[in-house]
């Protein structure tokens, strides 16, 4: 196989798999219904760990 074939190939792997993330909704942002969720979800990520307190913005989107 040719070197610019490879190239071709791997490039539109790496598109295509882009491609089905987004459209799979990997990139909508992460929103949250109240406090309750915000915690199961916080219980969820980190089982091992209790949360002290909880904080939402107006908006209800989560911020790293």
């Amino acid at each position: 196989m040719s070197l610019p074939v490879l190239v071709a190939l791997v490039v539109f792997g790496i598109a295509l798999s882009v491609a089905a993330v987004h459209f799979t909704g990997g990139t909508r942002t992460a929103t949250l219904a109240g406090a309750d969720q915000a915690l199961r979800r916080f219980a969820q990520d980190f089982p091992d760990e209790a949360a002290a307190a909880i904080r939402l913005t107006k908006d209800g989107v989560s911020r790293s």
